[in-house]
C-alpha cells in the first residue's frame, strides 16, 4: 500500500506555498466569489444526477464527498442532504474547508489515510468523488477509492465519481494522475454485487471526463466472473461543466482551456 505521506508529497507538498483556494483550483487567478459560484453549479449538475439515478430521497441520506478540498460541493450539497461527511487526505486543507464551510451544521470534516474510507460498511447512501482521481499517480490507490465506495454504501446506495479519461501511461506533469480504463474498473466492480447505470460525459468539454455512475444492489460479494459491466451503450452525453463557469471574469485559464482542441479519449484502450 501506498503510505499516506508519499500521496500527500506527489500532490500537496508542492502546493504548500500557495493559498487553500490556489491550491484546489491550480490557478490563482481565480476569485473567491467566482469559485464559491462554480461549486454551486458543479453541485448542482451532480445533485440532478444523484435525483436521476438514486433510490434514497436526498433530504433523508448522508453524501461523501471524497477529496473534498476546501467544501467547494460539500457546502452546496449541504443544503440538499441530511448530513456530509467531507473526507481529505490533508489537515491543512480540512482546517481551511472548516472555515469555508462554517455557516453549514450538517457538514463533518474527517482526515483518512489516502487509501481508505474510515467509515463502517453499508453506512451512507451516496458517495460523491470528483475532480480528485485524475490527481492521484497510483493506479491501485484510484481503484481502491472505488472500492472502498462501494463498501460503504448500503444496498440500494449509489456512487457518482468523475474521472479524467484522455490518460496515457505515462506519468507526467505536477499534478496529472495515472491513467485509468474501463477495463481496470470492470475488474472492480465484478468484485461486488452491482449495476453501472450510466457513463455520463460532457461532449464540449475539451478535457474528456466520465462520471461513472454504479449503483449498489447487496452486500453481497462475487467472485470475479461476472460480465465487464462498463460498455459505451451507457454514455450519456449532457452539459457537466459546459455552462457553469462562462460568465465568471476570473475563470479565463478554463477559457482558454476550451478554446483548444479536445483530447483523446484512452478510456477504452
Amino acid at each position: 500500500m501506498v503510505g499516506k505521506e508519499a500521496l500527500n508529497t506527489q500532490y500537496w507538498q508542492e502546493l504548500q506555498d500557495k493559498s487553500a483556494l490556489a491550491g484546489i483550483t491550480l490557478d490563482s487567478s481565480i476569485s473567491p466569489a467566482d469559485f464559491r459560484i462554480y461549486g454551486d453549479r458543479l453541485a448542482q449538475r451532480q445533485i440532478e444526477m444523484f435525483q436521476r439515478y438514486g433510490q434514497y430521497p436526498l433530504s433523508q441520506s448522508t453524501v461523501i464527498d471524497l477529496g473534498c478540498g476546501l467544501g467547494r460541493v460539500s457546502l452546496p450539497f449541504s443544503r440538499v442532504f441530511a448530513s456530509v461527511t467531507a473526507i481529505d487526505i490533508n489537515r491543512r486543507i480540512l482546517d481551511a474547508g472548516r472555515t469555508y464551510c462554517a455557516d453549514a451544521t450538517n457538514i463533518v470534516f474527517i482526515e483518512n489515510d489516502g487509501a481508505t474510507i474510515p467509515l463502517p460498511s453499508s453506512s451512507v447512501e451516496y458517495c460523491y468523488c470528483g475532480g480528485v482521481l485524475q490527481h492521484i499517480k497510483v493506479l491501485s490507490v484510484i481503484l481502491d477509492y472505488f472500492r472502498e465506495g462501494l463498501r460503504i454504501l448500503k444496498p440500494g446506495g449509489l456512487l457518482n465519481y468523475s474521472i479524467q479519461t484522455w490518460m496515457d501511461d505515462i506519468v507526467s506533469g505536477n499534478n496529472i494522475g495515472k491513467r485509468i480504463t474501463a477495463n481496470d474498473l470492470n475488474k472492480v466492480l465484478s468484485e461486488f454485487d452491482c449495476e453501472a447505470l450510466a457513463l455520463i460525459e460532457d461532449p464540449k468539454d475539451p478535457v474528456p471526463h466520465l462520471n461513472v455512475v454504479i449503483l449498489k444492489k447487496s452486500d453481497e460479494f462475487l467472485a470475479s466472473t461476472v460480465q465487464a459491466q462498463l460498455r459505451d451503450t451507457l454514455l450519456v452525453r449532457q452539459d457537466v461543466r459546459t455552462g457553469i463557469w462562462e460568465d465568471l471574469p476570473s475563470y479565463q485559464k478554463f477559457a482558454r482551456l476550451w478554446a483548444g482542441p479536445r483530447k483523446n479519449v484512452t478510456f477504452w484502450s
